[in-house]
């Protein structure tokens, strides 16, 4: 099943970072060539290891890439100023790091 979901995903990131350079506002995102690059090398990661990678390393990945993506889409409801607020109490310690 994960070998499936690498696949499909691989294939999505790889269009979508292509997309992204014939259409920087693709669907109305903001796609810089960083954000294309990016979803390029996922979706060939993703795909090279939907078919080629052993079953330990297309659990890893999936897991890797579900718990990224998924803190990238928590930091994308949040607004700058509360991103910046949160880093300068980490710095003085007042919350733990880890």
């Amino acid at each position: 099943m994960a070998r499936t979901i690498c696949r499909i995903f691989g294939v999505a990131f790889v269009l979508a970072g292509l997309g992204g350079f014939a259409m920087p506002n693709l669907l109305g995102f903001h796609l810089t060539l960083i954000h294309n690059l990016v979803h390029l090398a996922t979706g060939a990661v993703a795909l090279y290891l939907g078919f080629a990678g052993s079953p330990g390393a297309v659990r890893t990945f999936s897991i890797v890439f579900g718990a990224v993506y998924l803190a990238l889409g928590v930091l994308g409801f949040t607004s700058a100023e509360e991103r910046r607020r949160l880093g300068r109490l980490v710095a003085r310690r007042r919350l733990p790091a880890g």
